[in-house]
């Protein structure tokens, strides 16, 4: 198999591109941070559904017993594996930015909201956190489980690593 060599001029380039990023982040950070904090929320928001839309698509594939998909699932399975990434983004916002953003952060508003009084309980920063540690954490355990049956499937052949795909891909749905 041939490997893709990236070349100097393309490297260039992707490292200018990423400086251009973080200073750009920075600066966002300096002059107006809720901004900043708002449009990184809409980033990984957005990252993060191309991920599970992906992962959704793989696990279709596997319920449905679809063989058409065969040739490209790679794809879908190479996209997941952003999840690790993303959990990683999305805590530091969780834990850096929500007050930022999330009016259910700020004591004041909450103290004068019978509404907010009310879904304290839910409405928290550790609740909020613990929550999205769970969901996070299972997306990237299913996934990571199913690309490995599904390398699995191809080196070793059979129907075993399928049907286990099957089963974990109706746990995968329902999470």
């Amino acid at each position: 198999m041939d490997k893709f060599i990236f070349s100097s001029r393309l490297k260039i380039l992707s490292l200018t591109l990423v400086v251009i990023g973080i200073v750009s982040f920075v600066f966002g950070f300096v002059y107006d941070p809720v901004r900043t904090w708002g449009n990184f929320l809409i980033n990984n928001y957005y990252f993060i559904s191309l991920t599970i839309g992906a992962t959704f698509f793989m696990a279709i594939q596997y319920i449905t017993q679809s063989g058409w998909s065969s040739m490209f699932k790679r794809i879908p399975e190479a996209i997941s594996g952003y999840f690790p990434y993303a959990g990683i983004l999305m805590l530091i916002l969780v834990l850096l930015g929500s007050h930022s953003i999330y009016h259910w952060t700020h004591e004041d508003a909450v103290n004068n909201d019978m509404l907010l009084q009310h879904k304290a309980p839910y409405l928290n920063i550790t609740f909020f956190a613990i929550r999205f540690v769970i969901f996070i954490g299972a997306w990237i355990i299913l996934t990571k489980i199913l690309r490995k049956y599904s390398l699995n499937e191809d080196k070793e052949g059979g129907l075993a690593y399928f049907h286990k795909s099957e089963f974990l891909s109706k746990v995968y749905i329902f999470t």
